[in-house]
């Protein structure tokens, strides 16, 4: 068996670290995993301790005999002939780690698996990066040599950078949610695949090769359908108030029953980037200091979108509640996140006209 790994999540610049980091920010658990070109399972394995059901295929027959003692289920097949006789079969995240590059239908093979996606389903796939230095300056002495391992791995049949990565998903009609990278030093990958680089162009490539992928070794990239219902995460200042309850829970939860969406609730005391990196739409509830306007912008820049939810007027604070009145600085970050949230919803017309002077996006 050519392809092996041993699971070590305290490594984060490994591509298996980075998809179990993707499995485990989705919200439902257990997970039906399909692990396609499962190898011996080791990837898996791991998995199964996590409490998921995976189910594994590889056509290489001794690496499934080898899987069939780890994973749930392992089966020595092709990827399309193993969805043709499980037509009913579906997933909620389908890996390809390593897998696309090594087959000539990529498309096609992302449209079958799409059939077989649970509703807001993730394809989480690791794919080498062809931009990489260390195959530049290969190119750069006239040479594009195959080798047992690496980004040259003589079994690859297609060749991917991230722009190509982008427009293969987007073709089949998906959407990326997250890309992540494994960067390698040109050493480390002329040394894996023995690409026997003459250090005088490792020197000049290093010298005058500085773009954004020029280390990246691999790129993971977690993506979904672009009809499954929307991620929404919602940061609220107190999960015990009556104003939680009635503004955010209540509705959203009605909502997310009729349309089959997917809905977490945090306080602001617990932000991090695993719940960041799996929603589609953020809200943010009353808060608004300049640390809450920086993520805001981060997360619109990230292609998500923002709702900010205010209920009261808390730009003219009345003589009578003095105690709640803003410092200058946060009063601007409150003004400045309604004029840059994608979205603003008050409780009232009154509230609505009065904040239609920062922003033309607001609903009642």
């Amino acid at each position: 068996m050519r392809y092996q790994g041993v699971i070590n999540t305290d490594v984060k610049n490994n591509s298996h670290t980075q998809t179990i980091e993707l499995i485990n920010a989705i919200a439902r658990s257990p997970l039906k995993i399909l692990d396609v070109g499962c190898s011996s399972g080791y990837l898996g394995e791991y998995l199964k301790t996590l409490g998921h059901h995976v189910v594994g295929i590889d056509i290489t027959s001794e690496a499934i005999e080898v899987a069939k003692n780890y994973l749930d289920e392992a089966y020595n097949e092709y990827l399309d002939i193993f969805l043709n006789k499980n037509p009913n079969r579906k997933f909620d995240v389908v890996i390809f780690g390593d897998v696309l590059e090594h087959i000539t239908n990529s498309e096609e093979m992302l449209l079958l698996v799409q059939n077989h996606l649970e509703i807001n389903g993730k394809i989480i796939a690791s794919i080498p990066n062809v931009s990489h230095m260390a195959v530049r300056c290969m190119l750069l002495e006239g040479r594009w040599e195959y080798a047992e391992l690496g980004l040259l791995d003589k079994d690859h049949v297609r060749f991917f950078t991230k722009p190509s990565i982008m427009k293969l998903f987007e073709s089949t009609g998906m959407k990326v949610d997250q890309v992540s990278e494994v960067k390698l030093k040109i050493e480390e990958v002329d040394q894996m695949g023995g690409m026997h680089l003459n250090p005088k162009h490792v020197k000049l490539i290093k010298k005058y090769v500085h773009d954004e992928s020029s280390e990246v070794f691999q790129y993971v990239v977690s993506a979904s359908s672009i009809n499954d219902p929307p991620s929404i995460l919602c940061y609220v200042p107190d999960m015990e108030s009556g104003i939680f309850d009635l503004r955010i829970k209540m509705p959203l939860e009605k909502w997310t029953e009729m349309s089959n969406s997917v809905l977490r609730f945090r306080s602001f005391g617990e932000i991090n980037y695993q719940d960041l990196n799996w929603a589609d739409i953020v809200l943010f509830q009353r808060l608004a200091t300049p640390e809450i306007l920086e993520l805001v912008l981060r997360i619109q820049e990230s292609g998500r979108k923002v709702v900010f939810e205010i209920d009261d007027l808390l730009t003219e604070i009345p003589s009578f509640l003095q105690h709640h009145t803003l410092s200058d600085s946060h009063k601007k970050s409150l003004i400045d996140t309604i004029q840059a949230a994608n979205l603003v919803t008050v409780s009232t017309e009154r509230l609505a006209s009065q904040f239609k002077q920062f922003s033309d996006r607001i609903a009642v």
